[in-house]
C-alpha cells in the first residue's frame, strides 16, 4: 500500500500531546510510519510536501521531518502533473497517468 502523509501528519508527533485527540492522532500516525519503516507499506511524497516541510520555522521539527523523508526515501515523489497544470480546465478534461482528474 502506498501512503501519503501531508505536512500536518508529519508535524503531529511534535505537537503538544496533552490533548487526548492529538495524542490519539499521533499514535495512529506513528503506527503507520512504523509500517513504512518496517517495509509493510511504501510512502509517497510530493514537491509540495517537500516545499511545505522546508517552510517549517521550527528548525528542530523541520530537521526531524526532513530526516524521516530522507531516511525512508519515499517510493514515489509526485512532480507537477498535467492534472495540476490544467486545474482551471473544464471538469473531466484533464487527467494524468496515475488516474488523477480535475473535478
Amino acid at each position: 500500500m502506498l501512503l501519503y502523509f501531508d505536512t500536518c501528519c508529519l508535524n503531529r508527533p511534535h505537537d503538544d500531546q496533552r490533548q487526548q485527540r492529538i495524542f490519539q492522532e499521533t499514535e495512529a500516525i506513528i503506527s503507520l510510519l512504523d509500517g513504512v519503516i518496517h517495509g509493510s507499506w511504501d510512502m509517497a511524497a510530493s514537491e509540495v510536501l517537500l516545499y511545505e516541510v522546508n517552510q517549517i520555522s521550527d528548525i528542530t521539527r523541520r530537521t526531524a521531518i526532513l530526516g524521516l523523508l530522507k531516511s525512508e526515501r519515499p517510493s514515489k515523489i509526485r512532480e507537477n502533473s498535467p492534472a495540476i497544470h490544467c486545474r482551471n480546465s473544464e471538469p473531466g478534461q484533464c487527467s494524468d497517468s496515475d488516474g488523477l482528474q480535475t473535478f
